[in-house]
């Protein structure tokens, strides 16, 4: 069957219009309507879309990823390809490739963070023979601080714990080793502080050697002097160059302006014919434009061209797209075949007579729905061959008549069956039967049988 095209439109259903040109479709974009127009109305064909239909079974199950498997140290027992593993002593990653872990692919391990906030302070300590040695606030060294303390608390500590004098002993012995350290310590720092130079006012004493010209870059051969007078010289002529260019720059500037002027308009001239003295401003007023010269909208353009509705070729046999017919009648099954078969309430039309004579006759297509008649002395047959060779039409019939004295048998070839009620004989001279063909290849007779 040919395809026929048929005009599609589409648009707003605010857009239908009311009466449809016979054969031709308007679908409704907003709405998703469907209207077939009849040459007087529209008809819907399609109605708004229904509700959401039930969700769907369930996906099949997803593939297996990947697992992770902590451990101390580097990894030793096998899993599966893709895995990976984390040594949480110092956060190597590895990932198993072919079977094997190998090298670590990266590293968990951030930057060390910074110092923590200090900590509050701890308590303080406790029972009479504690005591706390820190560096006076009056800036005295530690060994002054350690005497004092050595001084002050522990005699009467002594008293109490040491009556055989031990004690006092080695608190004498203590005191005299500090009190040494001190006087050494202090002529040590009163020699190293005599070789400085003073804070207040320094000043060098002694005699430098071994110093030549060039540790302190000495100008013996007047390189230096020299060098200064070139830059001078440069400076000099830098700054009459930038002179001569300001005032080059000056004398373009003024040229060039001069140049621009007699490249405008004169202020005295003319506007639509009106002379003008002064400075000019033309607006868009003052020029006949059309409205879309500062519009730029297509509805503002005259003579616009008409555009045709957008259209869309059908098919009739398309099953989805924008091609697919909806609603389609449910044809005959002739609407496709063409067969004169498939007709319902065909017409009687006039039957042709096939007169055999022979002993055997098998039927041909053009004994399709016509009459064979039988005209023997003796016994004949009559053959039903299969489709494969005698392609007949479901529901076509065949009329046979014993027209001689010979009964007619009726024989199913191989792969065809003839089904009876009685036998597949006619019963005397003149008996008439009738074969209709109800599958591929099955018949059915009926008729005056024996």
């Amino acid at each position: 069957m040919n395809n026929v095209a048929v005009l599609w439109s589409r648009g707003l259903k605010a857009n239908l219009p009311s009466v449809g040109v016979d054969g031709t479709f308007y679908y409704c974009k907003d709405t998703y309507e469907l209207f077939y127009g009849t040459g007087v109305t529209q008809v819907n064909i399609r109605g708004i879309a229904g509700a959401t239909g039930p969700a769907g079974p369930a996906g099949a199950a997803g593939v297996v990823g990947s697992q992770w498997y902590p451990g101390a140290g580097v990894p030793s027992t096998p899993h599966t390809d893709g895995d990976f593993y984390l040594n949480t002593l110092n956060g190597d990653v590895y990932e198993q490739v072919s079977g094997a872990w190998g090298s670590p692919m990266a590293n968990l391990t951030g930057a060390a963070g910074a110092d923590g906030a200090t900590g509050p302070a701890g308590p303080a300590p406790t029972g009479s023979g504690n005591k706390v040695i820190a560096t006076p606030s009056d800036g005295s060294s530690g060994v002054s601080a350690l005497r004092s303390l050595v001084a002050a608390d522990i005699p009467s500590l002594l008293a109490s714990y040491d009556a055989a004098g031990a004690a006092a002993t080695a608190q004498a012995t203590a005191e005299s080793f500090a009190t040494s350290a001190v006087v050494v310590e202090t002529s040590r720092a009163e020699a190293a502080e005599a070789l400085l130079a003073p804070k207040a006012n320094p000043t060098f004493i002694g005699t430098v050697s071994g110093i030549t010209a060039a540790m302190v870059g000495a100008d013996a051969s007047g390189l230096a002097a020299a060098a200064l007078a070139t830059a001078e010289a440069y400076t000099d002529s830098s700054v009459s160059s930038e002179a001569s260019a300001r005032a080059t720059a000056v004398t373009n500037e003024a040229s060039a302006r001069a140049t621009a002027d007699g490249l405008l308009v004169p202020k005295t001239t003319k506007v639509n014919g009106h002379a003008l003295s002064g400075d000019v401003t033309v607006t868009t007023s003052d020029l006949s434009l059309a409205t879309v010269a500062t519009s730029g909208s297509y509805t503002d353009l005259s003579n616009k061209p008409t555009i045709p509705a957008a259209q869309v070729e059908t098919d009739w046999n398309a099953s989805s797209g924008m091609g697919q017919l909806l609603n389609k009648p449910t044809l005959a099954t002739v609407a496709t075949s063409g067969s004169y078969a498939d007709l319902s309430n065909k017409p009687t039309l006039a039957q042709t007579v096939n007169a055999q004579t022979a002993s055997s006759y098998t039927a041909v297509l053009g004994d399709a729905n016509n009459t064979v008649t039988m005209t023997y002395a003796s016994g004949c047959v009559f053959n039903v061959d299969t489709n494969t060779n005698v392609a007949f039409p479901v529901g076509t019939v065949l009329i046979v008549i014993q027209n001689g004295a010979g009964q007619v048998t009726l024989t199913a070839l191989s792969g065809v069956t003839v089904l009876t009620a009685s036998s597949l004989t006619t019963r005397a001279q003149y008996s008439t039967v009738t074969l209709e063909k109800i599958a591929t290849n099955t018949w059915i007779v009926g008729g005056d049988l024996t």
